[in-house]
């Protein structure tokens, strides 16, 4: 699956900018490194597999994901991460390249960790491993349309 961050971004009419690096970005610290961010300031969007349907949790870069209380949330029996191996098969993206702003993304269930809603803006996944986007946290949350706002990370 073949998708451009930009073109979201002006289809939906989102607030956002997209910030390029020569060096990947593929992880909370080469991301903070690049973009002069602090990690609270990373989202990190997780696909996970609730009873083996695909999920989404957005867990600031600062904090880790608390499987528990995901499991809880959307009332699973079972949560895991999604294997690197599995991700291009759920959400058509490799590791890396993960990003909220992929349609493969959006569409599915999504928990958002609540401190993420305290910010104005955050810095999540471009859909390359050379790609971030600053986004203004309600321009995200309307289009994850059907998210859950809950306590899932510690």
């Amino acid at each position: 699956m073949s998708f451009d961050v930009k073109e979201t971004i002006e289809k939906m009419k989102l607030d956002a900018k997209v910030l390029e690096f020569e060096e990947t970005v593929d992880s909370v610290e080469t991301a903070c490194r690049a973009a002069s961010a602090k990690p609270s300031e990373i989202v990190k969007t997780l696909v996970v597999e609730a009873d083996g349907e695909p999920a989404v949790a957005l867990v600031p870069g600062d904090r880790r994901l608390d499987s528990k209380r995901l499991k809880e949330v959307l009332g699973a029996r079972d949560v895991k991460l999604a294997f690197r191996a599995r991700l291009r098969e759920l959400v058509g993206l490799e590791a890396g390249e993960v990003t909220p702003l992929a349609p493969s993304i959006y569409g599915l269930k999504c928990v958002v960790d609540s401190s993420i809603l305290e910010r104005e803006r955050i810095i999540v996944g471009g859909g390359t491993h050379h790609r971030l986007v600053e986004i203004p946290v309600r321009d995200l949350l309307k289009l994850l349309k059907g998210h859950i706002a809950a306590e899932i990370s510690k």
